[in-house]
């Protein structure tokens, strides 16, 4: 997922379409700093003592990414497994449909409308 700044919630009805224009500039202005800042992170920052030499505004913001972005993972992940164990539900009740059918004699199926 690409990174995003969080600058808050997007209701803007109160405002004027010049203004709303501009605040969805400023937002993808911010998501883009926030996806450089990101990358650069991940690619440079591999170590605690790097990290230190930063100044302490981006130490904040590299920690609060990093948790955001294990958050996510952690997520991810979960709707994964979800999916894996929906389908695999679904594998095993067609497959019991189809044993339960294959039992049926053809006048059961035409009772039954199958």
């Amino acid at each position: 997922m690409p990174c995003r700044d969080d600058y808050g919630p997007s209701d803007y009805s109160g405002e004027t379409e010049t203004l709303r224009a501009e605040i969805r500039r400023n937002e993808k202005r911010a998501d883009l700093a926030a996806r450089v800042a990101c990358e650069l992170e991940k690619k440079y920052i591999k170590s605690a003592q790097e990290l230190a030499t930063l100044s302490t505004e981006t130490q904040q913001w590299v920690a609060e990414h990093r948790v955001k972005d294990a958050k996510e993972r952690a997520d991810q992940l979960r709707k994964e497994r979800l999916e894996r164990e929906q389908e695999e539900k679904r594998q095993k009740r067609q497959a019991l449909q189809t044993s339960a059918l294959g039992k049926l004699t053809k006048e059961e199926r035409k009772a039954l409308g199958l």
